[in-house]
């Protein structure tokens, strides 16, 4: 640290007791080694390289907190280091810091966070104490992703699955979408949970696997499609007025019945085609290109929506807007939430709006979980938002009741209303 610099930043909390400095660069391990000590940390330890780290974590009676690490070193670099310490059984947070590219800054950070490692963030060389302790201070708020992380289960096994739906144990949760432009809440996405009798509420990552292996994903997306409109209905009568968002199956795309079916479930509840939006992945798009091509072209004809979702993950997305009639663009949580810190994602999230636009079709930014996430996706033209941010998965009957109490803001209160979620688990895309 520079002796012009007069930022005193905040001491960090209790949560960060023990840290270790992992450098080849004995003045540089110094240097964050006093600016740790300033921020309150008690116990900080050193170590040259990641075979030195190693020895150092494995000697120590107490685990080390957050591990400040260098990424090019002779002998172990820093790479092998996160590896090794994915191994542990209690590893620590680790902040990366570094000279290189900042490309490759967030390779490593992405290495990190595949190994299932806590990445508190990189402080690019040189750095401020100010800038050390503020992702210190992320210590004590893990991000929404490991939140959600946490929560997946074992996978259920053989007929279960069927049992359990046939027993009635499915339910249909719904997720707000908010319009950036006003504010608004004006629709909901419909999400599959599980209400199993010993396990509690399980979600799709723990079912849908043996769901495909045994041939009932089209029974889920059926079931989802009319407990969506029969919701649709509901609110209504109760005089709200959304649109709702269903995930479509692969199987079900091979159906050249289905949009028929699905105008006539519609018609039934006095729905308009016009208010239920059926979103595919590249998953299900990737089927016979005619019958597909058929499936898609009149569901649009009878007025639904259709929607291209996850997009930013798939290779051939730019294809399958040239060659189906989508009306929507879905944009991945990934991709939203990496923009707000990396540039390239970011200009990637700006053109695939701005392509959205040219070709006429609405955008929905998935993973809004930040007011930097946004402030991001309003600013570049985003049409719908939703994410933990604005609200978390819900029961159907409990849609009226948070729609009572988050009522719209002026399009000038970017945030108001908006900062904590009230209701749902604080899982499931």
């Amino acid at each position: 640290m520079s002796h012009s610099e007069v930022v005193t930043p905040p001491r960090t909390t209790v949560a960060t007791a023990k840290a270790l400095v992992v450098d080849d660069d004995s003045a540089v391990r110094g240097l964050i080694a006093r600016q740790l000590r300033r921020l309150g940390v008690p116990s900080v330890e050193t170590a040259t390289d990641g075979a030195d780290a190693m020895r150092v974590m494995e000697a120590s009676d107490a685990r080390f907190d957050v591990a400040v690490c260098d990424l090019r070193m002779p002998n172990e670099d820093g790479l092998v280091l996160l590896r090794r310490m994915a191994a542990l059984s209690q590893p620590p947070a680790i902040i990366l810091t570094s000279g290189e590219d900042p490309l490759f800054l967030d390779a490593a950070r992405r290495l990190g966070i595949g190994h299932r490692l806590t990445i508190l963030g990189i402080l690019s060389k040189p750095h401020t104490t100010a800038a050390l302790a503020e992702l210190l201070a992320a210590i004590d708020a893990p991000p929404v992703a490991a939140r959600t992380e946490s929560r997946q289960e074992a996978p259920l096994q053989g007929a279960e699955l069927e049992h359990m739906l046939e027993a009635g144990l499915v339910e249909a949760w719904f997720q707000p979408q908010i319009e950036l432009a006003t504010r608004r809440v004006v629709g909901a996405e419909a999400l599959l949970r599980l209400r199993h009798p010993r396990r509690g509420l399980m979600l799709p990552g723990s079912f849908m696997c043996q769901a495909e292996k045994q041939g009932l994903l089209p029974a889920l997306t059926e079931f989802v499609l009319r407990r969506a409109v029969a919701s649709r209905s509901t609110w209504r009568d109760e005089g709200f007025e959304l649109s709702v968002s269903i995930n479509v199956s692969a199987a079900t795309m091979h159906d050249l019945t289905y949009p028929d079916f699905a105008a006539a479930l519609c018609t039934r509840h006095g729905v308009c085609p016009t208010e239920v939006v059926f979103e595919l992945t590249e998953s299900a798009l990737a089927s016979d290109a005619t019958a597909l091509l058929d499936i898609l072209t009149r569901l649009r004809l009878k007025g639904f929506g259709v929607s291209i979702d996850d997009f930013g993950t798939g290779h051939s997305s730019l294809d399958l807007l040239r060659t189906l009639p989508f009306s929507e663009l879905k944009l991945d949580h990934t991709l939203v939430q990496d923009a707000a810190r990396n540039s390239r994602s970011r200009l990637i999230l700006q053109n695939s709006l701005a392509l959205a636009a040219q070709l006429g079709i609405s955008t929905v930014a998935e993973g809004v979980d930040s007011p930097c996430a946004l402030d991001l996706v309003s600013d570049l033209g985003c049409t719908l938002a939703q994410g933990f941010l604005i609200a978390e998965p819900m029961p159907a009957d409990a849609i009226a009741g948070w729609l009572a109490v988050h009522q719209p803001r002026p399009p000038g209160d970017r945030l108001a209303g908006w900062q904590t979620p009230v209701h749902g688990l604080g899982i499931g895309r």
